[in-house]
């Protein structure tokens, strides 16, 4: 990895401590993305880090999208992940997209080329489930993010198999993970603008 570009408009909040494992107690009330940036230079001086601290909104996101060869989607808010997806698969840029809430994970990796999309799955953005209300597992969220590195180094490598087409998904409180296939939608226009438009079931 050469460049990372880290894209946040947050502070570091007491309540980020315990699942954002980069964050110490000294980093409280310093924006994230360059509080991140900071920690990320001591483990990789040879990396090359960019810190953006702003809102991705859909006037910034193909700016701040394209050039890149992976992105990885570590967003809480449905609107904000589906505005990064439609961004990703319009640019042809394979996205690693998660989330986590309370003790359940999940994972999948879209890059287009006739494998579904996120919109195959959900026409809209979902209602968003608040970390605050539901409340999220650390180690979940330490589990999860491990798998998203593993899959962004399998795209930057070029080695198989990856996680497109598929849905990795983990019960932290059964320790139950399992890998379903992912199946594209007939008449999806989000993937027929993308140069989808031929798209088959994924087997």
């Amino acid at each position: 990895i050469g460049h990372l570009t880290l894209v946040d408009d947050d502070d570091v909040d007491l309540s980020n401590l315990g699942r954002q494992f980069f964050f110490e107690g000294s980093d409280l009330e310093q924006p994230k993305c360059h509080a991140l940036a900071e920690r990320l230079r001591r483990f990789a001086p040879h990396v090359a880090i960019t810190p953006l601290e702003l809102r991705l909104s859909a006037r910034n996101a193909a700016a701040i999208v394209r050039g890149h060869h992976v992105v990885l989607d570590g967003t809480d808010d449905p609107v904000t992940k589906f505005l990064l997806h439609d961004t990703c698969l319009r640019l042809a840029v394979p996205l690693v997209h998660a989330g986590v809430v309370a003790w359940r994970g999940q994972l999948c990796v879209f890059a287009g080329h006739g494998q579904p999309c996120l919109r195959c799955l959900f026409d809209e953005p979902p209602p968003r489930e608040s970390c605050q209300e539901t409340g999220v597992l650390g180690p979940a969220c330490g589990v999860i993010g491990a798998m998203m590195a593993s899959e962004a180094l399998k795209i930057v490598l070029n080695l198989k198999p990856t996680l497109v087409g598929k849905m990795w998904t983990l019960d932290a409180r059964t320790g139950a993970a399992r890998i379903q296939p992912l199946h594209a939608r007939a008449g999806c226009v989000h993937c027929a603008l993308a140069g989808n438009a031929n798209a088959q079931p994924t087997q």
